[in-house]
């Protein structure tokens, strides 16, 4: 190191500054300098070639080695994907570990694909490489919402995150998701550092530029390889595995289910249980409930419309979300219905309906009612009494050979480790539920119910597989078509279904 102001070699180190950059004082001239910003030394990538229909970007962190597994993985992806890697420099300075040689701030074989630019991936999509969020970061989403513009945005950080931001209802989905990263833990010896290391994903986001969408996911490595749909790539290559275990599907809301959606999830010969072959599907809010919705019970006009379409027949509506499970699953699969509130409406219904103002839906209360009647009982704390959505569908779902188990709320289903029970409409200790406070639970989840997809630490949610816009949701809407996928190897993928389509075909 030479002097800045006189160029002598008599220089003294005096520490970093808090950001990291190193100082020096001269002892011949007296005056103190630093270091270049570590900015400084990213050799950013020459150019995007817009002829790529796949881009892959993840995060490297400064000053850390990457992991040699995850790196050889993912250059087996790109190679098979003709895909372009994007690697967004996140800066932070370990104080508790070796700090590396300035000429080793990044791997050198990052250097063609380091960005800490602003990249227009498509007309709807960019990546902000020059947004840097701390490495420590809890929420590292927190308070950035008004910098998409509305664009959908990607940018780069340690931890995985994804959230929806509320667009018209005629507006492409606005994603607000972070990247993960490909470097190993490398934190301080301190509270901020151990929760930052155990929020650590070693992950990277995938956009494939279908025309005039984009979709988006997320590759998350498993200490060998990473799954990515049919395929699963290590640093060996890449297989051709036999299935997913599980699929939880948006919220289904049978009666109302996106005719596009439905294909692209179950019916078109190209749709995600067609080419995944998933061992369980896992439905939330599987009964609307429209027919007798307590939120109709006032509105006259919404029970005139009701009355005079006949959408007001409980027992229709039943056997049309009866005959949607039948006609969407495979031989081979098995279906898990989660308790949800919709479904819960039909116990509503029957504790607080007047049966005399509906006599087109008497036989059924009246059939209902007496067999829950002859099975409630009284435990040591609470009454107990069946399911009525279980009571009535279970024997027919039986005499059409489909493997159907339904959870109570008390029920524990887990894949993995990971809970599928909770539908997240009901949180701890029996307040309302939210993405956030599954995220704290010592278990990793998967829930539904808000209609719009994110992650969050440990939490994955679903979308909805319902139309985009029903008679609860008026105004901009953060809704959006998605599901989870699990892997065999136990990770999560969510994946979108935008406007029909899944995946680049």
């Amino acid at each position: 190191m030479t002097c800045i102001h006189c160029k002598s070699e008599n220089v003294q180190s005096r520490g970093k500054s808090s950001t990291g950059v190193k100082r020096f004082k001269c002892k011949t001239c007296g005056k103190w300098f630093q270091d270049a910003p570590v900015e400084d030394k990213i050799e950013e990538m020459s150019i995007i070639d817009r002829t790529k229909k796949v881009f892959v970007i993840t995060s490297a962190q400064s000053r850390t080695p990457i992991n040699e597994k995850f790196w050889k993985s993912l250059q087996h992806y790109i190679k098979f994907r003709d895909a372009q890697l994007i690697v967004i420099p996140v800066l932070y300075v370990n104080p508790n570990a070796f700090v590396a040689p300035e000429s080793e701030v990044f791997d050198n074989r990052l250097k063609n694909y380091l960005s800490s630019q602003k990249i227009q991936l498509s007309k709807k999509l960019k990546v902000l490489g020059s947004l840097k969020v701390n490495a420590c970061a809890e929420s590292p989403l927190s308070g950035l919402d008004s910098v998409t513009k509305g664009d959908s945005v990607i940018i780069g950080h340690n931890q995985l995150a994804l959230k929806t931001l509320a667009v018209q209802q005629d507006d492409l989905p606005v994603v607000l998701t972070t990247t993960g990263t490909i470097s190993d833990k490398n934190y301080s010896e301190s509270k901020l550092g151990f929760k930052a290391s155990f929020n650590h994903s070693l992950s990277a986001c995938v956009v494939e530029i279908d025309n005039d969408i984009f979709h988006l996911r997320h590759l998350n490595f498993d200490g060998e390889g990473f799954y990515d749909f049919e395929y699963y790539y290590d640093k060996d290559g890449f297989t051709l595995h036999e299935g997913i275990d599980a699929l939880i599907t948006g919220d289904e809301h049978a009666t109302f289910i996106d005719p596009q959606v439905k294909a692209a999830t179950y019916t078109s010969p190209k749709s995600m249980t067609n080419v995944l072959e998933p061992k369980v599907i896992v439905r939330h809010d599987l009964l609307d409930c429209y027919s007798v919705s307590h939120h109709h019970k006032n509105n006259t006009f919404t029970q005139y419309a009701k009355y005079v379409s006949g959408s007001n027949k409980i027992e229709d509506e039943l056997m049309k979300t009866i005959e949607h499970v039948v006609e969407t699953t495979p031989k081979y699969a098995k279906n898990v219905i989660v308790s949800s509130n919709h479904n819960d409406h039909l116990t509503r219904w029957l504790n607080e309906i007047e049966i005399k103002i509906e006599p087109w839906n008497a036989l059924l209360y009246h059939r209902l009612m007496y067999e829950m009647l002859l099975q409630t009982k009284m435990t040591a704390s609470t009454a107990e009494y069946p399911n009525p959505f279980e009571l009535y569908s279970l024997p027919i779902f039986k005499s059409k050979k489909i493997d159907v188990e339904f959870l109570h709320r008390t029920t524990s289903y887990k894949i993995h480790g990971i809970e599928l029970a909770s539908h997240g409409d009901k949180g701890q200790n029996g307040a309302r539920g939210s993405r956030r406070q599954f995220a704290n639970l010592p278990a990793k989840s998967v829930i539904g119910h808000s209609h719009s997809p994110g992650i969050e630490k440990g939490c994955y949610q679903t979308g909805t597989s319902s139309y985009l816009q029903l008679e609860y949701n008026q105004g901009p809407s953060s809704w959006v078509h998605a599901h989870v996928l699990i892997y065999p190897n136990g990770k999560r993928q969510l994946v979108s279904v935008i406007k029909g389509r899944w995946r680049l075909q």
